[in-house]
């Protein structure tokens, strides 16, 4: 019995289609290989974004000067209630509430800090010796806190030229018997150099763009008082503080605070930054 031939049409193509399938199989394996090879493992992925997210962070730390924390930190508060008596020895930071002192208080502690919540660096702020926390250690008059703290300096004699004055008192004096403002066995003879009231607006060009003033108002020097209240002057014009008429940290002008509270005068200081 003889055998059919293959028809050698059919066997072309099948050779054809086996060629086809190589070559199929060869470009999968070049791209498999070029994604293989172009793409690292996915933990290494990962870890590689984070390492790169965590230096833009660090990065970005290292960019934000100490003057662009203390403003982001002021605009923070902005709008936060008026409290009071905000602060004590149990509750030494509060971000949602302020009186005029305390709010100058948190703004150097909160960019001056590197935690979320700056209950250590307001040890140091808010007392004297820095971190012995108690009542009678606490930096109750703020002439004589400007004068011992680190995280702030008088510059009113710098900004004020001509225009300064000065006045004495005693801090805390017994002014009556067994009477004093604070009731701890502690008082102080401060000098006071301040700008008149009337004399601000020829002072103004050069103050710092952030800056503290801290209001005289005539007469308190009797019972022993520095200052009536204090606030943040910015950009030269406005000024940012805890107001208890309207209930809330607020921004208005400089000049105008003056004149609708009456003051006598006002002490100006920086803010330090504490290494």
């Amino acid at each position: 019995m003889k055998k059919v031939p293959l028809n050698p049409k059919k066997k072309e193509v099948k050779d054809s289609t086996m060629v086809a399938i190589i070559i199929g199989l060869l470009v999968v394996m070049v791209v498999l290989g070029f994604f293989i090879f172009r793409f690292p493992k996915e933990e290494e992925r990962r870890a590689g974004e984070e390492r790169v997210a965590s230096e833009d962070k660090e990065n970005n730390d290292e960019e934000i000067s100490f003057d662009e924390r203390k403003e982001k930190v002021l605009s923070d508060f902005i709008g936060k209630m008026h409290e009071s008596n905000p602060l004590d020895e149990d509750n030494l930071y509060n971000k949602e509430g302020f009186n005029s002192t305390t709010l100058i208080l948190s703004v150097a502690a909160k960019a001056n800090s590197e935690d979320e919540d700056p209950r250590e660096e307001m040890k140091h702020v808010n007392y004297h010796p820095p971190g012995e926390v108690s009542y009678e250690n606490r930096l109750h008059f703020s002439s004589y806190r400007n004068e011992v703290s680190d995280y702030f300096e008088d510059i009113t004699k710098e900004v004020g030229g001509d225009h300064v004055s000065k006045k004495s008192v005693v801090l805390n004096k017994e002014y009556e018997e067994g009477e004093r403002l604070i009731d701890i066995d502690w008082e102080k003879d401060m000098d006071l150099y301040y700008v008149p009231s009337e004399y601000v607006i020829d002072v103004m060009r050069d103050l710092p763009t952030f800056v503290g003033a801290m209001f005289i108002k005539e007469g308190d020097d009797v019972i022993g008082l520095d200052v009536r209240s204090e606030g943040i002057v910015v950009e030269q014009s406005d000024i940012v503080h805890a107001s208890s008429k309207e209930g809330k940290v607020v921004r208005g002008s400089f000049l105008d605070h003056i004149d609708e509270a009456d003051f006598h005068g006002v002490i100006f200081f920086e803010f330090n930054e504490v290494k």
